[in-house]
């Protein structure tokens, strides 16, 4: 029962440190991965207008255009921005059709489009990098006349599945048929990964704020900014200027861009931590496990050990006939806990990133600790038995 119990501790123990190793593995490769956007040195804040105060586009991009170069002039900020739906953030969702492109077919849908309003200083700001044509200028297009547009790579492959460069080519939502709402390419950007490091990116078009009309409405904006310093401390003064601009708008989502990719990971890494702890419990309980029945069973053998010592047996060997017991029960929990692991690791494929869930380096690893560790802690048990006296050993027995 006690031996059974053992093996019970080493599977479980198996299955956990593989798990945590995945993850943990996972995590790391998480962490590389480029999210499309400098987050070191960036601030950034939300602001919602009143309706009632800003009732149309006009006045809110006047008060959005105003804080943002009020920001941009605070000492130590390189550049500032703003954009309706930051990264990590919210969704809205558009469809568009590129001008010639053939009807769709009978079971053809439209791809969801990630729409943003964004200021021009947005993308340097951010340090998105543009993959061909440029960024729109300040105060270029206009709700009545020519209408700039920068697009993600996705989205262009999406509209010109030809290969063909989306520069100079036109779009346009889909179902509109004025002239007016046509909208030129004249930059295509790096995918950003707006959803999280784990997740593609969809096709993303940003508007610049000269199209937003006495029609339009643009109530919330992110407005970020960057310096070469600590980010956090811009949030003071940017309360400032917020506040003499309309002491009656409150600051929400005040944090660093690194903040918020912390937080994009941080489930998977509270996942990873936890099945790590648990893992480590789960191999504490195993050695001890391991020590305790092989101290049990050099108590019950001290006997046996005095007369196998009397008639010549040395005390490697000795030590090697207990070792060797431990180990044959971390052996049966190994082979009873690897194929546990591959398949409880199935469960957690939607978290691996840039790690197969059959990696065979994780699993390798959990054989080579759960094997040194269960001979160490047969080893004091081991050595235990190797110093019985054959003379105190048959006296007692």
């Amino acid at each position: 029962m006690l031996n059974t119990l053992v093996v019970v501790e080493i599977a479980l123990a198996a299955v956990l440190l593989a798990s945590g190793g995945l993850l943990l593995r996972a995590y790391a490769n998480l962490r590389d991965v480029d999210p499309g956007f400098r987050p070191e040195g960036i601030a950034s804040f939300r602001v919602s207008l009143p309706q009632a105060k800003y009732k149309n586009g006009v006045p809110q991009r006047r008060f959005y255009e105003t804080l943002v170069e009020r920001i941009r002039a605070l000492p130590g900020v390189t550049d500032a921005g703003a954009i309706t739906c930051p990264p990590f953030s919210c969704h809205q969702g558009n469809f568009y059709k590129a001008e010639g492109a053939p009807a769709k077919k009978a079971n053809e849908k439209d791809p969801v489009v990630l729409t943003r309003t964004a200021t021009p200083g947005y993308f340097r700001t951010m340090g998105i990098k543009l993959a061909s044509g440029r960024f729109f200028a300040e105060n270029e297009g206009s709700p009545d006349g020519p209408r700039p547009t920068v697009i993600n790579d996705v989205l262009e492959k999406q509209l010109w599945p030809d290969g063909s460069s989306a520069i100079g080519k036109r779009f346009i939502f889909n179902g509109d048929t004025n002239s007016r709402d046509w909208m030129t390419v004249v930059g295509v950007v790096k995918d950003v990964r707006h959803y999280g490091l784990a997740r593609p990116m969809i096709g993303g078009v940003y508007l610049p704020m000269t199209s937003v009309d006495s029609l339009g409405s643009v109530q919330r904006l992110t407005v970020v900014a960057h310096t070469n310093g600590d980010p956090s401390a811009l949030f003071p003064a940017m309360r400032g200027i917020v506040r003499e601009l309309d002491p009656e708008l409150p600051l929400f989502d005040v944090k660093t861009m690194q903040t918020a990719v912390n937080q994009s990971v941080a489930s998977r890494r509270a996942i990873a931590l936890s099945l790590a702890t648990f893992a480590g419990i789960a191999l504490a309980l195993a050695i001890g496990g391991i020590y305790a029945v092989l101290s049990y069973v050099v108590g019950r053998r001290r006997h046996e050990i005095g007369i196998r010592m009397a008639l010549g047996a040395q005390a490697n060997q000795v030590l090697g006939l207990v070792v060797r017991q431990g180990l044959r029960l971390v052996a049966i929990g190994l082979v009873i806990g690897v194929p546990a692991g591959l398949l409880a690791s199935r469960v957690l494929s939607s978290l691996l990133v840039g790690v197969r869930r059959t990696d065979p380096l994780t699993y390798v690893g959990v054989v080579i600790v759960l094997t040194a560790t269960g001979a160490i802690a047969a080893l004091i048990p081991a050595r235990r038995a190797a110093r019985v006296s054959p003379k105190v050993a048959l006296s007692e027995g």
